[in-house]
């Protein structure tokens, strides 16, 4: 939807040399961003060293990679169009301090299709799953 997924995302897409480049500044930019989380309060017991532990994992860099050069690399357009035409029920969830998928591509994918239930929660970062669980659970009426 042409969301800005920062530096170590553009040179991903570059065959080998941006692939290695990749590797290495994607794990600073990881550490940095997560260890912002340190402060926030959180329903995930020790979320921060858990994200930043996922660094060691074998296979996290690699399927980052596969993301970004894969599905992270289109829009989808025509993917939301056939959840539209299945009628399949899409509930989207945004942050409305989201820096990685800003809540303004809200308005992109409602003008994809129609029948997507947005949500948008008040000073929700791309962290909002577990620094505002009560507040989505809420919103979705996920406890009844």
């Amino acid at each position: 939807m042409g969301h800005n997924l920062g530096f170590s995302a553009k040179v991903a897409k570059i065959p080998l040399f941006g692939w290695a480049l990749f590797s290495i500044f994607f794990g600073f930019q990881h550490a940095l961003s997560t260890k912002k989380d340190k402060e926030i309060k959180s329903s995930v017991p020790n979320v921060v060293e858990r994200q930043l532990n996922e660094l060691l994992y074998k296979g996290f860099l690699p399927s980052v990679l596969a993301s970004i050069k894969g599905i992270l690399s289109k829009d989808n357009y025509e993917d939301h169009q056939a959840l539209r035409d299945a009628n399949f029920e899409i509930l989207a969830v945004w942050g409305d301090c989201d820096r990685v998928i800003p809540v303004s591509s809200k308005e992109i994918l409602s003008s994809w299709n129609s029948r997507i239930n947005n949500i948008v929660i008040k000073n929700g970062s791309h962290s909002l799953l577990f620094t505002h669980a009560r507040e989505i659970i809420d919103a979705t009426n996920l406890s009844s």
